[in-house]
């Protein structure tokens, strides 16, 4: 192999069944728990070990999730839907949020200051203010469907 090329060599380290149809996406929380959005409608949290803690199913299929903390999370699909916990109980949907956007929400992520910014199919991106309860900025990628986005913090 020369200066040019690179190998990369990745090693299966564990694998469990859960979910009867596509992955969307896994995010971990501070704990180092897992959860886990699926076409299946589902949602799954895991522990560190991978053993299922809770599973939630919805009538829906869920596209996207975001970790706020280590007792809330929002999960997307046509609508955004905040879900939390109090102390050892089970996660309960404590709000949904709907007309956010037209058609389905491909990435939710929660920002700094706690208001929380959705990509939709149709090409809109909006930040949506949990302390003023309401849309507070919206604006249209035009011809780009966005999927993921993140922040760089300095």
């Amino acid at each position: 192999m020369n200066e040019s090329e690179s190998t990369i060599l990745i090693k299966e380290v564990s694998s469990v069944n859960g979910h009867n149809e596509a992955i969307n996406q896994i995010s971990i929380f501070p704990s180092g728990n897992i959860i886990s959005v699926s076409n299946d409608c589902s949602i799954k949290i895991w522990d560190k070990n991978l053993n299922i803690i809770q599973i939630i199913i919805l009538d829906k299929i869920v596209l996207c999730v975001s970790i706020k903390n280590e007792n809330t999370f929002s999960i997307c699909s046509n609508e955004i839907q905040i879900w939390s916990k109090r102390n050892m109980e089970q996660f309960k949907c404590i709000e949904k949020i709907k007309d956010i956007q037209n058609g389905f929400i491909n990435f939710i992520l929660y920002c700094p200051n706690n208001d929380i910014i959705v990509c939709s199919c149709h090409f809109w991106i909006t930040i949506y203010s949990f302390s003023k309860n309401k849309i507070c900025t919206k604006f249209n990628t035009f011809n780009s469907e966005i999927n993921r986005f993140s922040f760089i913090f300095r």
